[in-house]
């Protein structure tokens, strides 16, 4: 048994040294932009095959989650510097235990840090969290849930 736990410290300072070891606990999660949709589109056809009657075709789900996402995506990476990779990354382990449970997913705000509050002065959607920003009272309005089952 030590002879083995020696090979396994050994192996462990190899991959150290080599830059491939590492504690995941101490890592920064880090979500780049360009994978932001696609994983947000997986884990909500993901989740919706789990909570939903009739499951959803996974495929035409993924397309048509990534359809709705991208637009707005690109309306917020336009919003200079309010993309953050560890800030996306923690808000999508929030949305996959949401997921989980079979709440709603949350607004793409959420995932662009600086994006203003409820109620904060706006003139466009992309600055607000909920991604509606209300033309009449140039405020950051309530972000309003979508179930993730839709209706049949």
């Amino acid at each position: 048994m030590v002879g083995g736990v020696k090979k396994q410290c050994w192996m462990l300072a190899v991959l150290t040294i080599a830059g491939l070891a590492g504690c995941k606990d101490k890592e920064e999660p880090f979500l780049p932009l360009p994978e932001l949709c696609p994983r947000l589109a997986e884990d909500i056809c993901a989740a919706r095959a789990l909570c939903c009657e009739p499951a959803p075709d996974a495929s035409a789900c993924v397309q048509a989650e990534r359809a709705q996402c991208e637009p707005a995506q690109n309306a917020f990476a336009g919003e200079e510097g309010l993309y953050d990779s560890p800030l996306a990354a923690r808000w999508l382990s929030t949305q996959r235990d949401a997921l989980d449970a079979c709440d709603p997913p949350l607004p793409l705000g959420r995932f662009f840090k600086g994006a203003r509050s409820d109620g904060a002065d706006c003139e466009r959607d992309t600055q607000c969290r909920s991604g509606r920003c209300d033309v009449e009272t140039q405020t950051c309005a309530s972000f309003e849930a979508v179930a993730l089952c839709p209706a049949p």
